[in-house]
């Protein structure tokens, strides 16, 4: 496994993993601690801390898996958004849709994260994308696009060998997580972009695309609450 070498004096930082339910956020933090791929893990229920331990102790890592279920998503904006250090985005390079669930995700970040959130988008199973079912498939161009468009780094990775694929210097998920914590004190943009939130002539509204989840998520929930209470017992 790589060691990750942090240059700055001991600081604490916490670094979230959001995305839809499958996309690999899990395989990802097991790569990221224990340097190996798991076929195969538990969905996570809310959401899971795993601390990093380094051996040059220059800084106390947390990483926070989320859940991608919906359900959860309240509670981890209240518990987790405002104390995060950085983010990732992650989204399925073999699922289109799960690229697109990310916009809810961002919104709910530029609107309840710290000030200087450092975020980046992976796009995991890189490995996985084939010329069959191209349709369904986002390929690194697109990736990059859509994250150029709101101001973000993009890395299409695979979780399974640790690459970090279209990349000639050999880079792998360990050193990209590596910069991303380096970057947190000195949020660095692409040339020529403005943050989301400031940009008022961004196309991506992040308030209002968080408060049309929020309120198709409350309609979901008292719908299901409706129904609950609809049925009568024998």
């Amino acid at each position: 496994m790589e060691d990750i070498q942090f240059n700055s004096k001991p600081r604490h930082f916490t670094v979230l993993l959001l995305g839809d339910s499958g996309v690999g956020k899990t395989a990802i933090v097991n790569r990221l601690i224990f340097g190996k791929f798991l076929a195969y893990s538990l969905p996570t229920v809310e959401a899971s801390s795993h601390p990093l331990e380094k051996a040059d102790g220059q800084a106390d890592v947390q990483i926070v898996d989320t859940s991608g279920r919906a359900r959860f998503w309240p509670s981890i904006i209240s518990r987790h958004l405002a104390t995060a250090s950085a983010a990732i985005l992650v989204y399925d390079a073999t699922n289109r849709e799960s690229l697109r669930q990310l916009d809810v995700r961002l919104a709910a970040l530029q609107l309840c994260g710290r000030s200087g959130l450092e975020i980046i988008v992976v796009g995991n199973k890189a490995d996985l994308c084939s010329s069959a079912n191209r349709q369904h498939q986002v390929s690194p161009a697109e990736g990059r696009l859509w994250s150029e468009q709101r101001c973000l780094r993009h890395y299409s990775v695979s979780a399974k060998t640790g690459l970090v694929l279209g990349c000639g210097s050999g880079q792998t998920v360990t050193s990209v997580f590596a910069n991303l914590i380096a970057r947190f004190d000195v949020q660095k943009k692409p040339e020529g972009c403005l943050a989301v939130a400031e940009d008022t002539r961004c196309h991506w509204k992040p308030f209002q695309t968080y408060w049309t989840w929020l309120s198709c998520f409350a309609q979901s929930q008292s719908l299901r609450f409706r129904r609950r209470c609809s049925v009568v017992p024998a």
